[in-house]
């Protein structure tokens, strides 16, 4: 079988057999359109089939991998269209180019705007712009001048509607001059304090102004006094400082309404906790109103038992000290007598005893509602240790006992300030031991107080 080489190409440009195949045993040029035959043969060099066909065989473009008829004419034909808007583009373009500038006159321009620019901030800021533009638009126009000219002249006559012309009028007129000069230094000044007036413009001018004279609002305050105001003095108002408030009353005391006690509690239902039973004594301008109930009720009891005498403890009618005792046991007794006093028809009377745990001068300092009558100072009575009298259940050394006065006692004013008390006699201490009253009851003189 023979190795056939076939070759289709443009007559115009014919391909080297170089290029596509090596040492055909048969190579056949077929331009287009041109019909090739085979002839038959019985050697090896016969042709039996052409891309599978047999017989009488007529390519076609595809049997030798070529175009069909016509395609080339229109793909050249589509090529030449392209060109041609390829062409008129470029032409278009050439245009274009030749209008622009060049790279380094560009970059020159550029150089000089940011020179233009840097220059304009070195000038004035947005800020100040809009100032200029505001002071721009504010500002007086001509007619506005013109009008402004036209109220300051007003009607002046030509003559005198320049500030030229008036002070020329003033200066060719001496009489103007004094006369301003006059009214000006009759005008009070505030912007110095040696301005010279006289007492008739000092006092108009304060008129004027609404003023008073210098020293006015001083005398009128040295003026002013407590008495001046019906103010209260010191004296007073410390009174009225401790004295009765509204609040502290009842609602009656203010009104005057027995209406005003309603709901209020009644003085006859409140119940007196701080009573307690007294001494039938005297009730005294010191006494707080629970001692007086008390000493009211010891006097009724007295009376409703038929006696009127009270005897009181000795605590009541003085002061002690912690060396005695007011009681005292008597001869073989076992119970303690209390140490008590009482005043009957005007005298003061004791009975019981007391009891002496140390030597002591001063037995008992009698209160003043129960001192006795003295005419001076010194002993009143001297009460003999006796068995009718006074004596001591031990020791059995026995002493004198006395009323001793540091001055007369007259009234009931002596018995305020003069001191007087029981004591042992000459200055001597009574001895521990217990004293009692022998026959029960021992008169010690005379009460101021009665």
């Amino acid at each position: 079988m023979s190795n056939i080489a076939l070759r289709v190409f443009w007559n115009n440009n014919p391909i080297p057999i170089s290029e596509k195949f090596k040492n055909p045993d048969l190579l056949i040029n077929v331009p287009f359109g041109a019909m090739i035959s085979h002839p038959a043969s019985g050697g090896s060099g016969s042709i039996y089939s052409v891309n599978g066909k047999t017989g009488t065989v007529v390519l076609d473009a595809s049997d030798v991998h070529a175009e069909p008829i016509g395609s080339v004419a229109s793909a050249k034909s589509a090529l030449e269209s392209e060109i041609e808007t390829v062409r008129t583009l470029a032409q278009t373009n050439e245009l274009k180019i030749s209008t622009k500038t060049d790279q380094t006159d560009f970059e020159q321009a550029q150089q000089q705007i940011e020179q233009n620019r840097l220059a304009l901030l070195t000038k004035a800021d947005i800020q100040a712009l809009a100032l200029l533009s505001q002071l721009v638009d504010t500002k007086a126009d001509q007619s506005y001048v013109n009008q402004q000219i036209a109220n300051l002249v007003g009607s002046a006559p030509e003559a005198l509607n320049t500030i030229y012309e008036l002070a020329a009028a003033i200066q060719n007129e001496q009489s103007i001059i004094e006369t301003l000069n006059q009214s000006v230094a009759n005008r009070v000044r505030f912007d110095v304090a040696t301005q010279a007036l006289t007492e008739i413009q000092k006092e108009n001018a304060r008129t004027n102004i609404g003023a008073e004279k210098l020293g006015t609002a001083q005398q009128l305050v040295s003026q002013i006094t407590a008495q001046s105001l019906g103010a209260a003095t010191a004296a007073q108002g410390a009174k009225a400082d401790t004295a009765l408030q509204s609040a502290d009353v009842a609602p009656v005391a203010l009104s005057g309404l027995f209406s005003s006690l309603s709901g209020q509690s009644k003085i006859f239902d409140v119940v007196y906790s701080a009573y307690a039973l007294g001494t039938n004594t005297a009730i005294l301008a010191t006494d707080t109103l629970g001692q007086m109930l008390g000493k009211l009720q010891a006097q009724i009891t007295a009376l409703s038992s038929g006696t009127s005498v009270n005897w009181v403890k000795a605590n009541v009618v003085g002061t002690y000290p912690s060396s005695v005792t007011p009681s005292v046991k008597g001869y073989g007794a076992t119970v303690s007598t209390d140490w008590e006093f009482a005043k009957i028809n005007g005298m003061l009377w004791m009975r019981g005893g007391f009891t002496i745990t140390a030597n002591t001068l001063a037995i008992l300092t009698f209160n003043p509602e129960y001192k006795v009558r003295a005419v001076g100072t010194g002993r009143l009575i001297n009460i003999n240790a006796a068995s009718n009298a006074f004596n001591a259940e031990s020791p059995s050394t026995q002493t004198i006992l006395s009323i001793y006065s540091n001055g007369a006692v007259l009234t009931t004013t002596d018995a305020s300030t003069v001191g007087q008390r029981l004591e042992g006699t000459g200055s001597s201490n009574l001895g521990s031991g217990s004293w009692t009253c022998a026959n029960g009851v021992l008169c010690l003189g005379i009460l101021v107080s009665a």
